[in-house]
């Protein structure tokens, strides 16, 4: 036995059924961005004070990154050492080798 349409569920036009659904005003919360009428809470808002950094904790990284860049200065101040010995080394060695 066929059921009319209008007894089907899902089957109606949307301008025959009344308008019961009003456009949602978004409240007045800055951590909740809306967009196409669905709400996206914005990460940067969320506070977690057990996660969150410290002074004692900026303190230690700029004094890691202090250690890190003397490191690599005198990593190059021994590369410039040695290229100047090597230089000194070569010059010498060309001397002898002129002289045979």
């Amino acid at each position: 036995m066929r059921r009319e349409p209008n007894e089907l569920p899902f089957t109606g036009r949307s301008w025959d059924a009344p308008a019961q659904r009003r456009a949602q005003v978004p409240e007045e919360d800055r951590r909740v961005t809306y967009h196409m009428g669905r709400a996206y809470l914005n990460e940067s808002s969320i506070r977690d004070p057990d996660h969150s950094v410290q002074p004692a904790d900026m303190r230690a990284l700029r004094e890691l990154h202090a250690g890190a860049g003397r490191d690599r200065q005198a990593h190059k101040d021994a590369n410039l050492a040695a290229a100047l010995c090597l230089g000194a080394a070569l010059k010498v060695f060309k001397g002898e080798a002129d002289d045979e």
